[in-house]
């Protein structure tokens, strides 16, 4: 999946400080936001949409039927240009989201058209060329588990198929702005105390992120619960060390996702004659959980 290299700023002002999402937790109050909220999808896929997102784009997604896939559609001055904006396809490969494809450049609507291979409907997007009607739309059709080039060749009439995705789908994302869903401080927040984890993270001064080489699990604050995200497997498996990358992971908690992306080179060096290595890892952490997204930078410090 090809990440934006941007410099993630958090998001949130006045105290508000995750965007409302719908998830199934007992003990939160339901509320008039849901009215707004796109269609359920695993965390884990909704976390790596909203990665790129920000507060100006407007956000799409749907289940591609029965098949296990998911299709997106994220609008926005750095998602688009004149012929549209590029539809994603997504499952879940264990317990991460893999990108498995995408469609032509286009608009919605999105229309899902016959069973394909493996039972996958190909997908129609809405194009805009004027050698063609009106609402013209291109198909891909699904093999090998991705979606393949699209097909100019065979034009297909406005109205095609059964409308997955439309404009009436869309969730600007300033609207999806939790107002007092969480409990306790929304989004990411500070460890209490403090440790000497092999890696620990940072927001500004404060800890909000620990993990002891070796362990399954790491320990972080979101919507004001301490929560352990699963350690990725690159992490357990030899030759795991101090430099393994951050980039493009996910850690994912019984009810959180994270989308971890590197947003600067990785620094380090070894701090005195009689120390180990050590890295500093500059990360944005985009969290999905309890209806809320969050994304914060974070350096994570690993190593003595």
């Amino acid at each position: 999946m090809s990440a934006l290299r941007v410099k993630a700023k958090r998001i949130g002002t006045c105290g508000i400080a995750g965007f409302a999402l719908w998830l199934t937790s007992p003990g939160m109050a339901q509320d008039e936001t849901e009215t707004y909220l796109p269609t359920p999808i695993p965390d884990a896929i909704r976390a790596a949409i909203l990665a790129e997102a920000s507060v100006e784009d407007a956000v799409a997604w749907a289940p591609v039927g029965d098949s296990g896939y998911y299709v997106s559609y994220l609008r926005g001055p750095g998602h688009c240009g004149s012929g549209g904006c590029r539809a994603r396809v997504w499952r879940m490969e264990g317990n991460k989201a893999k990108e498995v494809g995408h469609l032509s450049v286009g608009h919605l609507p999105l229309a899902a058209l016959w069973d394909g291979p493996e039972s996958v409907p190909a997908l129609a997007v809405t194009v805009s060329d004027r050698t063609l009607p009106e609402g013209t739309m291109i198909s891909s059709i699904f093999a090998d588990d991705t979606y393949g080039e699209p097909a100019w060749d065979y034009p297909l009439p406005a109205g095609s198929g059964d409308i997955i995705l439309s404009e009436t789908s869309l969730t600007p994302v300033e609207t999806l702005l939790g107002r007092g869903n969480a409990r306790d401080q929304a989004g990411f927040g500070i460890l209490p105390g403090s440790s000497g984890n092999f890696c620990t993270g940072f927001i500004g001064k404060k800890q909000a992120f620990t993990w002891d080489f070796g362990d399954p699990v790491a320990t972080i604050r979101f919507n004001g619960k301490i929560r352990y995200p699963k350690v990725p497997q690159k992490f357990l498996s030899p030759p795991a060390d101090a430099s393994s990358e951050f980039d493009d992971t996910q850690w994912l908690a019984d009810d959180l996702a994270i989308q971890v992306y590197e947003i600067a080179p990785v620094s380090g060096g070894v701090a005195g004659p009689e120390s180990d290595a050590f890295t500093v890892h500059t990360v944005s952490f985009t969290g999905v959980g309890e209806r809320y997204f969050d994304r914060v930078e974070m350096k994570i410090h690993c190593g003595s």
